[in-house]
């Protein structure tokens, strides 16, 4: 495995550090990490607003690199370099241990803007009608995100899932469908409203519907069908001038 030291481009048996910089310590083997240097060039990276932050992505070497050093070793920012045009980062990391082995280390990688995103806490099967409670937030960068991925929260609670959600990953609009109030096989009370005369009798549906959608049903007394509105859950408004 790669260490501290193998992976310098200079090795020397003692050094003064060029330049200033942010300080990280680590402590005896513990290997540098994405956050590590994340702590050390905070300052550099462009400032998170509501819904988004930035992150490292270190291509070269590769993350967490281990640390053999039996003693604590000091780890300190030399340079930062960013190319506008491609986004291409450098980053030079001057480290030293306590006995006097120190390192030059050079990393290459690139910043990625993150997005909240909300996510099913644990996978949501087919018909299941989103809570709060359901979901969770992931940073996911922002390049891997499609424009039907739904950022806001809101627009996830009280919709239902038209096919199963792995927990995890984006909800996509097409993912998602109004709430069927009145679902096939249930039984449904049906309002037959006149002017001065309201009716109800209990029918059962042969379709599912949201609020608002015609659906038919079937008088579960007289086996006369219905076609009748959904106005709630499990309740339905008869459309025509039969009885229900």
């Amino acid at each position: 495995m790669r260490t501290l030291v193998v992976l310098s481009l200079v090795l020397f048996a003692a050094a003064t550090a060029r330049g200033q910089g942010a300080e990280i310590e680590l402590a005896p083997g513990e290997p540098l990490s994405r956050l590590h240097i994340e702590e050390l060039v905070r300052d550099r990276l462009p400032p998170a607003a509501e819904g988004r932050r930035f992150a490292l992505a270190i291509t070269s070497p590769r993350l967490p690199l281990a640390n053999p050093a039996r003693v604590p070793t000091r780890v300190r920012l030399l340079d930062y370099r960013q190319d506008p045009a491609s986004d291409a980062l450098v980053i030079e990391l001057w480290a030293r241990t306590a006995d006097g082995a120190a390192a030059r280390l050079r990393l290459a990688g690139r910043v990625v803007e993150l997005v909240r995103v909300p996510t099913p806490r644990t996978a949501l099967g087919r018909g299941t009608v989103i809570a709060a409670d359901m979901l969770d937030v992931r940073w996911v960068p922002r390049e891997r995100l499609d424009e039907e991925v739904v950022l806001d929260e809101a627009r996830l609670i009280g919709r239902e899932v038209r096919r199963r959600l792995a927990a995890g990953r984006p909800i996509r609009s097409a993912d998602l469908q109004e709430p069927r109030l009145v679902r096939r096989g249930a039984l449904v009370t049906v309002v037959y409203r006149r002017p001065g005369l309201e009716l109800t009798a209990v029918a059962r549906a042969l379709e599912s519907g949201p609020l608002g959608a015609v659906v038919r049903l079937v008088n579960v007394d007289s086996r006369t069908a219905i076609k009748a509105r959904v106005i709630g859950p499990g309740r339905a408004e008869a459309i025509g001038s039969g009885m229900p």
